[in-house]
């Protein structure tokens, strides 16, 4: 029984933020402010941008600013582009993202979480819901960079001071922090059962995975892919995405120095950087997405980017081959959008359960477009 009222928590979200839902094959991206003024070092209202593969706008999703019942607020930072990354959870459900129970030009990653607790935004892709209900208000302070989940009733958060921590839906929760080093994490991700994260702190620089499978206890090993570098100046590695012998990994240095997104792989138990792709020498790459279709092909990848722009990377099997295009381009100032962070590309129903399948079937074929 208590499982079963586990399991149902997360469908109780709030009509707080209520919006169509997210169309299968559509991407979903975090945009930070309205474009009106520069982007400073303090809380500001952030947004959910939905678009079309080719780069159409759709709608946007307000987060909220405030407190509404149990709903809490979850802002930025507006300078801050280490935050703000986003997940799809295992069950192809929900989006997560994280953030600060902070009204916009309050104070952010300089308070601790019990002064300032964590917001986690669980959306169901479904109907455009937002549930912020669930907060940590100990066990991490800094910045909160991403949140993963399997189904809603269980979170991974990575942080700037207390690595990954792990804790349950609901309420002002404290993190179990599940290694001790590194401390300073950027993007926590469940890939196919097991826990990865990436680091750009030495000695872990790159990808590393958090002891066996999923953990949610305290004492485990966060090992470093075999081949990574334990330590590059300069290194800024973000989002990523690992298959097969394969991994791809944002870099936000500029591409003349290794930035953009970076194609390594594994060969004799060992990972080498085989090529980066970047579009001009002084952009570089943070948020990533995949769609899966094309894994068995050339693998298409939607990224944000340093120059505030969405694009679609094919990855063409050698350097000469991909291709980098900008669908998207936002402005940090001024009229126009806001800084894009975290990008989704929500799964087509074949990819989900039968279950889940049914409902994205539904509502996919009320919002089709050619």
């Amino acid at each position: 029984m208590a499982r079963l009222i586990a399991l149902s928590l997360p469908l109780l979200l709030s009509a707080s933020a209520f919006a169509a839902g997210f169309a299968p094959g559509d991407l979903a991206v975090i945009r930070v402010a309205n474009g009106v003024g520069a982007l400073g070092s303090t809380a500001t209202a952030t947004y959910l941008d939905e678009y079309t593969p080719g780069g159409t706008f759709v709608q946007t999703v307000n987060l909220p600013t405030t407190t509404i019942g149990a709903n809490l607020a979850l802002t930025l930072t507006g300078s801050g582009v280490n935050e703000g990354y986003m997940e799809l959870s295992a069950n192809g459900q929900y989006l997560t993202l994280a953030g600060y129970n902070a009204a916009p030009g309050a104070a952010t990653s300089s308070t601790t979480a019990s002064a300032t607790p964590r917001t986690i935004g669980l959306v169901r892709l479904s109907n455009g819901s937002v549930d912020t209900t669930t907060a940590i208000n100990s066990g991490t302070s800094g910045n909160i960079r991403s949140v993963a989940t399997v189904d809603g009733t269980g979170f991974w958060a990575s942080s700037s001071s207390a690595g990954v921590g792990y804790f349950n839906y609901g309420g002002l929760q404290t993190a179990t922090q599940l290694s001790t080093s590194p401390s300073n994490t950027r993007v926590v991700r469940d890939i196919g059962g097991q826990l990865y994260v990436s680091t750009a702190s030495s000695p872990f620089i790159g990808l590393s995975s958090i002891g066996s499978g999923l953990p949610t206890a305290s004492g485990q090993t966060t090992t470093l892919f075999p081949g990574f570098p334990s330590s590059t100046s300069g290194s800024s590695q973000y989002d990523f995405f690992t298959y097969g012998n394969n991994a791809w990994l944002c870099d936000d240095r500029v591409s003349g120095s290794n930035g953009g997104l970076q194609k390594w792989t594994l060969s004799a138990g060992t990972w080498s950087l085989q090529y980066t792709i970047g579009r001009s020498a002084t952009v570089g790459d943070r948020g990533l997405t995949v769609d899966m279709s094309t894994l068995s092909g050339n693998p298409t990848f939607y990224v944000t980017t340093t120059a505030n722009t969405i694009d679609r990377i094919v990855d063409g099997g050698t350097l000469g081959l991909s291709s980098d295009t900008i669908l998207v381009t936002g402005v940090s100032s001024g009229t126009g959008l806001g800084a894009f962070r975290g990008i989704v590309l929500i799964p087509e129903p074949s990819s989900l359960s039968l279950l889940g399948a049914f409902g994205f079937m539904l509502w996919g074929f009320r919002r089709r477009r050619c």
